[in-house]
C-alpha cells in the first residue's frame, strides 16, 4: 500500500479569503495539492495549470453516495 504524506500550507488558521493549501504525496511521489476555501475545495493534479473546483454540497453528494457502494 502507498505510503501517503499531507503538508499543510496555511497563512492563518481561520478559513476566510486565504484557501488553505495541502500538499499531498505518495510514496515520495507529488499527486497534486488541494485548496481548500468556504465556498469549495479545488483538487490540483500533479503538474496541471487548471484544478477541479468542486462545492461542498456535491462534495456531500459524492461521499454520500461513494458510502453506499
Amino acid at each position: 500500500m502507498a505510503q501517503h504524506n499531507i503538508i499543510l500550507e496555511t497563512k492563518s488558521l481561520q478559513i476566510g479569503s486565504s484557501p488553505v493549501t495541502f500538499h499531498i504525496n505518495a510514496d515520495g511521489e507529488k499527486l497534486g495539492r488541494i485548496k481548500i476555501s468556504k465556498g469549495n475545495f479545488t483538487w490540483y493534479p500533479y503538474n496541471a495549470k487548471r484544478g477541479i473546483k468542486i462545492d461542498w454540497s456535491k462534495f456531500d453528494d459524492m461521499v454520500r453516495k461513494s458510502k453506499s457502494k
